[in-house]
């Protein structure tokens, strides 16, 4: 049941456009294009992925953080390449919102967990 409570919490905290869903696939799996889409397994919990042609990716990040004030330029540079973007959803959860891109290709990689109460 917590599980089901923390993927509603991450679909209704970051909007997909696009999308009615999430689909599950194995580690194996060849990655869906053009589909939010989560691995199955305890390692790629609370993870939701997105992978697009490098364009069509950007402008995908692009209108999920403009809900949160984000612009694509805020990102910040990661030691392996990636963009990151950090993000509380005032609901006791926050999300690290990766970005990263290859061969024309670009992959969002959205982790999402409890926040820390700061006291």
């Amino acid at each position: 049941m917590k599980k089901l409570i923390f993927l509603g919490a991450v679909l209704l905290s970051f909007h997909s456009h696009s999308q009615l869903g999430v689909v599950t696939i194995k580690r194996n799996d060849y990655i869906p294009i053009d589909q939010w889409y989560q691995v199955k397994g305890q390692k790629h919990k609370d993870r939701i992925c997105y992978y697009n042609e490098l364009e069509i990716c950007v402008e995908k990040l692009k209108l999920e953080l403009e809900p949160y004030g984000l612009k694509f330029t805020d990102g910040e540079l990661q030691e392996d390449g990636a963009l990151l973007w950090s993000i509380n959803h005032a609901n006791g959860f926050s999300s690290a919102v990766f970005f990263d891109q290859d061969e024309g290709y670009g992959l969002i990689d959205v982790y999402s967990y409890p926040t820390e109460d700061e006291e």
